[in-house]
């Protein structure tokens, strides 16, 4: 009996280097896993009670914690950028008169919203 050929699979994601971004920005999905447990874990912590609610803020001050949240932060925001530099692919094009608008200047539009958004919101989240 004839063995079927079965192409090796390995590493694929390493080459070529488009694949490799891709591959970590999808797993960067794994940080914003890690980073809804956290919100879910202060919310039980808020339901339980004042004691509850303060042992989570305190835990929120652990070295670990800073730095689980710093590696999320950093996670997130290569999410974000990826994502925005696919946005002139994904979307219909935008035309200036009969000039088509450059890729650049569109992820460069979504960049700078967002980050007008997160300080508008840090803002107003330190402000309560």
């Amino acid at each position: 009996m004839k063995a079927h050929y079965q192409r090796p699979m390995g590493r694929w994601y390493l080459r070529p280097f488009y694949l490799f971004v891709y591959t970590l920005r999808e797993l960067t999905a794994v940080f914003v896993l890690l980073y809804a447990l956290v919100l879910l874990a202060g919310l039980a912590a808020l339901a339980a009670g004042p004691e509850a609610w303060a042992g989570y803020r305190q835990a929120l001050t652990h070295p670990l914690s800073i730095g689980l949240h710093v590696l999320i932060l950093v996670a997130a925001l290569y999410n974000s950028i990826t994502w925005f530099m696919v946005a002139p692919k994904a979307m219909p094009a935008v035309f200036i008169g009969t000039r088509p608008l450059p890729g650049l200047l569109i992820t460069l539009a979504h960049i700078v919203v967002f980050a007008i958004i997160s300080v508008v919101t840090v803002v107003l989240a330190g402000a309560g």
